[in-house]
């Protein structure tokens, strides 16, 4: 495979950090994480620090931690004075705010996380029950935990990469220009990874061998005909891999559908057939198989929901709810942890 084909035909500079504030205030240049101890033990379901052109000088930062003893702890201060985004070498390789450092190691290859602070916690059953409301941030009462995460991480698979620039999308029918937008317009790419590094928690420091999903986008996101989605991706440990995210149907029955299947090594493009919609707030376990159909057929990977977390967020036409977690998926007698967010539509109010 050459350095092309891996990076999706992105050029190499891509993946470095803007330096400079952009011209469009509704530009967004974000690198997320969603992580997943090969053990089960703990799992950190989006870790992520955002850039958006107006608000460039203080950087949006989330992060969530899910324990398997059912502890929930989240960053809460969402936004940051940013840091230099020059690496030592003088290229803009760092992508960082107050506690939370994304650093460049080799374009579409390494990256760094880095993470120090102070996380309010709470616990699945306070999530539930709504006795915590993350997106008001009330969170008088609630423990404050120290946190360190220290991981390498190396890509583990080529680039997969949706080109929505103004170009490509111009071309489109109305509705399917509006889902690609919500989508992203300019360059969204993700690409699974393997990881190794330390977490200190309860004054005590772990190893964490992991897997998980990067992505990494430059684009603008007009969301006010945002209807919910359903997003899912894993690598297992042979090296095969899938992802996909969709909308529900719009009221043509149409809907943005994109997805892959990466089979000894080489991505099919495929769209999901069987979709586990966010209907119903369950703590674990829940069934999320999911069936990808592509030029290999049908491929159906069987899961069961895990590191679960409940939030909701009001933009674009209202309030959602919003599931940001993982599962244990299965597939041809492997298995893996892996990322799920799913979100939908609650006219009227949060419940």
């Amino acid at each position: 495979m050459t350095d092309e084909e891996w990076r999706g035909g992105l050029a190499e500079e891509l993946d470095f950090l803007q330096s400079e504030k952009p011209d469009n205030p509704a530009m967004l240049e974000s690198v997320n994480f969603w992580i997943f101890a090969n053990d089960g033990s703990i799992a950190f379901p989006r870790v992520d620090v955002e850039s958006i052109g107006e608000t460039s000088d203080h950087h949006n930062v989330q992060l969530n931690a899910a324990i398997a003893d059912g502890r929930r702890l989240f960053d809460p201060q969402h936004q940051y004075e940013n840091h230099s985004p020059f690496g030592a070498d003088g290229k803009p390789r760092v992508l960082g705010a107050g506690p939370l450092r994304m650093e460049l190691v080799e374009p579409f290859r390494k990256w760094r996380l880095l993470y120090d602070g102070e996380t309010v916690e709470t616990t699945i059953d306070g999530l539930l029950d709504e006795t915590v409301d993350l997106a008001v941030k009330e969170f008088d009462g609630l423990k404050r935990t120290p946190l360190k995460i220290d991981l390498d991480l190396e890509m583990a698979a080529p680039c997969w990469v949706q080109d929505n620039s103004e170009e490509k999308i111009r071309h489109l029918v109305a509705r399917a220009r509006e889902d690609a937008g919500m989508m992203g317009i300019g360059w969204r790419l993700e690409q699974l990874f393997r990881g190794t590094g330390t977490y200190t928690l309860d004054g005590k420091t772990n190893d964490l061998d992991c897997i998980g999903l990067r992505i990494r986008r430059r684009s603008r996101r007009p969301l006010g005909g945002f209807r919910g989605h359903c997003w899912q991706s894993a690598i297992f440990p042979n090296g095969d891999g899938f992802g996909y995210c969709t909308y529900p149907p719009s009221e043509d029955g149409t809907t943005f559908n994109e997805g892959y299947v990466y089979r000894d090594g080489k991505f099919y493009p495929a769209v999901a057939k069987t979709i586990p919609w966010f209907c119903e707030k369950i703590a674990q376990d829940e069934d999320v198989t999911l069936e990808l159909e592509s030029e290999l057929g049908v491929t159906r990977i069987a899961a069961r929901s895990a590191f679960q977390i409940f939030k909701h967020f009001t933009f674009g036409p209202g309030t959602f709810h919003f599931n940001q977690g993982g599962a244990r998926y299965e597939w041809d007698g492997q298995n893996a942890y892996g990322m799920m967010e799913r979100s939908y539509y609650q006219p009227g109010g949060k419940d």
